[in-house]
């Protein structure tokens, strides 16, 4: 697995400890069911954004230069 996705990986496991340690003692079970679809969506967007910056710079590798 590369090495930016085990990066993100790694900040939404500990983005849902987190959020289940503040949100579980007072929300209980609902509490966690919000903290673990926020570490998803974490994970998702990072994901997507990871994914768009590589291929918009594999684009600017790969253009043609107009230098005559």
């Amino acid at each position: 697995i590369k090495k930016t996705y085990m990066i993100i990986l790694f900040i939404t496991l500990v983005l849902n400890v987190l959020l289940n340690k503040f949100l579980i003692p007072s929300w209980g079970i609902i509490g966690s069911a919000w903290a673990s679809n926020i570490s998803y969506g974490f994970l998702l967007l990072a994901s997507f954004i990871d994914k768009s910056i590589k291929k918009r710079c594999e684009r600017s590798i790969k253009a043609p230069s107009n230098n005559s």
